[in-house]
């Protein structure tokens, strides 16, 4: 598995472990994409996930999913899911369903969301 895989493996375990929906991972790796593609952020997977307070889970540290987590199951599925995204993207056959967004949010849009439009909403969160 290659780093930006791994690093895009541990986002979606911590983001949206308990979503079941593909469509949902494949929408929030896009957000991890467009932040690599776009020149305001990192140039790198791993960089863009690691950037302080750009995702909930990383705010106080870094979190690594261990072997044992009691959602292994969701852990072998989304690992699964990143190599095959990372490989996508790099062939160029991945289409972005969230037309260029940079942002998401779980739930309802977020207080520093307010004036940004809505591109897709996938299960649980906003794009």
């Amino acid at each position: 598995m290659t780093a930006a895989a791994l690093c895009l493996a541990v986002n979606l375990f911590w983001e949206a472990r308990s979503s079941a929906s593909l469509t949902e991972w494949y929408a929030i790796a896009w957000v991890v994409q467009n932040r690599v593609e776009a020149p305001q952020y990192p140039d790198t997977v791993c960089a863009v996930i690691r950037q302080p307070h750009q995702f909930s889970w990383t705010a106080h540290h870094w979190k690594p999913v261990i072997d044992g987590e009691p959602d292994r199951r969701a852990w072998v599925r989304i690992k699964r899911f990143a190599a095959w995204f990372v490989q996508a993207v790099n062939a160029g056959v991945a289409v972005d369903p969230t037309d260029g967004a940079l942002h998401y949010a779980s739930g309802k849009a977020p207080w520093w969301a307010v004036g940004m439009q809505v591109a897709a909403v996938e299960g649980g969160h906003v794009f």
